[in-house]
């Protein structure tokens, strides 16, 4: 009769632990959905508060001997990667699912309508994960993620270090196969490559410090150095402009560079002996027209991606120029309008136009940003399609790309 109540114990003690960890899941996943909504603050609350006083009457009853606390072993434990394992297992639906591979072999350069592309845009992310594969983790304060493009089925991932170049600077993934395929050293004396993106076949990845290095992605895992330039920058973009390159590298957080590049040697076009360079500075530029916002970034975050897109409704119509700016306070899309790029008056250059004219906020998986600022950016689908894309700072088992299409 002792042994019979000693294992019926036993089996409400397992049965306790069991539900408690699965309540303490579905909580914490139930929170991560109720985060997206408007009235999650007063949820929350009330939730938090049912929670703790079910919480401390379990501790009560195990202190009293009448059941007994799981173990969560909390050491060590990267609780950020498990709640979003836990949201996005409950939550499977909730974004669309995990996102298919689309790899197209066709490379668009420019859109028809950028307006329309960005509301044909659907702001709900889709979770894309890939392996590392044998590439270095990265632990936290040591290097981390820092720009990402895409390019006919393969992501491009920028790495930084703070102390010295590494052989991990660019990794390579291949979409298909969901795994880290390369990994490359870009640069034997600079460790800290920036935002990039993708033109064309062209890589174009800036360095915080003294240059900025092209390359030609036409064979995608084994990208081929073709030159550089003496200016540094903490984010890239590039696109066609007059049958030649239009370069902009963003520094200092409130100063952008324009550079006219050969479309032959992608070195930097002279008028004489002078570059064709125009420089702006976000403190000289009239902001009445900005809109939803007239301050530059409007908030206190700084951008470090950023992409140059151009728009052409025909081949006979003026095109037109927008920078995409990205961070993640709020997780969104700033869209400026570029306009008054004159490299033939270059003695001195006047300065560009550059107006707000949108902002695209995107939704975000649970407690985990975007990473916009650590790694986003674009890839033009068609005319009419625009797909973005953002990883979070570090490398892991899964890192995961979220996908706005």
């Amino acid at each position: 009769m002792i042994k019979l109540v000693h294992r019926e114990f036993h089996t409400t003690t397992k049965k306790i632990k069991f539900n408690r960890m699965k309540m303490f899941k579905k909580f914490f996943a139930f929170l991560l959905l109720l985060r997206q909504t408007n009235f999650r603050q007063q949820i929350n609350k009330i939730l938090s508060i049912v929670f703790l006083l079910t919480l401390v009457t379990q501790i009560a009853n195990a202190q009293a001997g009448e059941a007994e606390l799981p173990d969560f072993n909390l050491d060590g434990y990267d609780w950020d990667e498990y709640w979003q394992t836990v949201y996005e297992e409950d939550n499977i639906s909730e974004s669309g699912g995990y996102i298919i591979p689309s790899t197209t072999e066709t490379t668009h350069t420019y859109v028809s309508d950028l307006w329309t592309a960005l509301d044909m845009l659907n702001t709900n992310y889709k979770t894309y994960r890939f392996d590392r594969n044998g590439a270095e983790e990265c632990p936290l304060f040591s290097h981390h993620i820092q720009g990402i493009a895409y390019y006919n089925g393969y992501y491009y991932l920028t790495r930084s270090r703070k102390d010295k170049p590494y052989n991990e600077q660019l990794l390579i993934v291949d979409e298909s196969q969901a795994k880290v395929v390369n990994k490359m050293k870009l640069d034997d004396e600079l460790h800290h490559p920036s935002g990039i993106q993708i033109y064309d076949t062209i890589l174009v990845v800036p360095f915080n410090d003294r240059k900025t290095n092209f390359y030609s992605v036409k064979d995608p895992i084994n990208p081929r150095y073709l030159d550089s330039i003496p200016y540094k920058g903490e984010c890239a973009g590039i696109t066609e402009f007059n049958g030649n390159y239009l370069l902009a590298l963003f520094g200092d957080r409130s100063t952008i560079t324009f550079y006219l590049l050969s479309s032959d040697s992608l070195k930097i076009i002279k008028n004489l002996n002078t570059e064709k360079k125009i420089e702006w500075k976000e403190g000289n530029q009239d902001k009445s027209n900005w809109t939803p916002y007239k301050t530059w970034q409007g908030t206190e975050q700084h951008y470090e991606n950023m992409s140059l897109i151009k728009e052409q409704a025909n081949c006979s119509a003026t095109p037109r120029y927008y920078l995409l700016m990205y961070h993640n306070d709020p997780e969104a899309i700033d869209v400026y309008a570029l306009s008054g790029l004159d490299f033939n008056n270059i003695n001195p250059p006047s300065p560009p136009n550059i107006q707000m004219i949108r902002r695209i906020e995107v939704t975000t998986p649970g407690l985990v940003n975007s990473g916009f600022r650590s790694g986003g950016g674009m890839y033009i689908e068609s005319p009419l399609s625009l797909i973005f894309f953002s990883t979070r700072k570090r490398i892991v088992n899964r890192t995961r790309i979220n996908i706005y299409k």
